[in-house]
């Protein structure tokens, strides 16, 4: 039953309080190992990492807080693996996050807010099981791509790095985060967890090894054109600086500028991948699979909801014609 899955994880899930000199941040994590290892993000503990005077300690389900040491992680994937100092602990039992289906129900339990929630168990089910996600910085620029399974089930900070089981009680996911505004509209129901495959694979390699190393199974780099531009409007007459790359419009023509008959993105440079010898400088891309695009973001995203490796099809104006070009995308690489 539902109260008999949360039971079980309940007994694995543990409260992570990081202190530093941001202050005080609460997380959740899960026993990995019997003999001390927990797993929980990264992003997590991060505040605490090679601060002086930082602490890091894991509340166990019966209330004891013990002191942890940071045993390894790995900052693309959101995974680190700390060590407490304590034997018989109850680990979780795993599923397999690669047998989950849209519809599966599950649960998730954390410490949401603050330690007076710890092992608070919400319920849901699984909205996606493969959502290629783009990680953008604060500057909005995309920094990475990551397979994440999507889920209605509320979560709320603090209830990162717990896990998010199936109604047998085997993790199949580890809580990561949830979109709850974009663009000042706020959203509901769409929650994150990591694949428990893919940390799981992680985490073996950092309790051996201290690191992982290897294809990220979780975390890719971005997908990537390999053609540098600006966007623009039809009609419009624009000046690319080349010193500084500021663009600069007028609505009538000046010497030195470009024409943009319709809305699309300039291509000013080529300079990798699969685009060099199918893109030329001055082509102006109208569409990315179909989609109309008037800046260079908006290629951006749609390149990042695919793989490297994957073909993206190009509607380009180059002079007087309209042609499709078919380019494969390249990865930049992630750690």
């Amino acid at each position: 039953t539902p109260q008999e899955a949360a039971d079980v994880v309940r007994k694995s899930t543990v409260t992570v309080m990081v202190t530093s000199l941001t202050g005080t941040g609460v997380g959740t994590g899960f026993v990995y190992s019997a003999d001390g290892y927990i797993c929980t993000n990264y992003h997590v503990i991060q505040s605490a990492l090679n601060v002086a005077d930082s602490t890091i300690q894991v509340v166990l389900p019966t209330g004891e807080a013990r002191d942890a040491a940071v045993t390894g992680y790995n900052e693309d994937a959101d995974v680190a693996i700390l060590k407490i100092d304590a034997t018989g602990l109850v680990p979780v039992t795993f599923g397999s996050s690669a047998d989950l289906l849209v519809g599966d129900e599950v649960v998730a339990v954390g410490t949401p807010a603050k330690l007076d929630y710890a092992g608070t168990a919400t319920f849901g089910s699984v909205s996606a099981t493969n959502r290629l996600l783009a990680m953008t910085d604060a500057n909005g620029t995309v920094t990475k791509k990551m397979t994440l399974i999507q889920t209605d089930t509320s979560v709320n900070p603090g209830n990162s790095g717990g896990p998010m089981a199936n109604m047998y009680g085997h993790v199949v996911g580890v809580v990561v985060m949830k979109i709850s505004n974009i663009s000042e509209t706020d959203y509901d129901g769409i929650g994150f967890a990591l694949p428990v495959d893919g940390v799981r694979e992680i985490a073996d390699a950092i309790i051996k090894n201290g690191h992982f190393s290897g294809q990220n199974p979780i975390a890719q780099g971005r997908s990537l054109l390999g053609i540098t531009g600006h966007g623009g409007y039809r009609g419009y007459w624009y000046y690319l600086d080349p010193a500084t790359g500021s663009v600069t419009a007028s609505e009538s023509e000046q010497p030195g500028y470009h024409y943009f008959p319709q809305n699309g993105v300039y291509v000013a440079g080529v300079n990798g991948g699969n685009a060099i010898g199918k893109i030329q400088v001055g082509d102006l891309i109208l569409r990315i699979n179909g989609l109309h695009v008037s800046a260079t973001s908006q290629l951006i995203e749609e390149a990042n909801r695919h793989y490297a490796g994957e073909m993206v099809t190009l509607t380009i104006l180059r002079g007087e014609n309209e042609i499709q070009i078919e380019v494969m995308l390249y990865e930049e690489n992630a750690s």
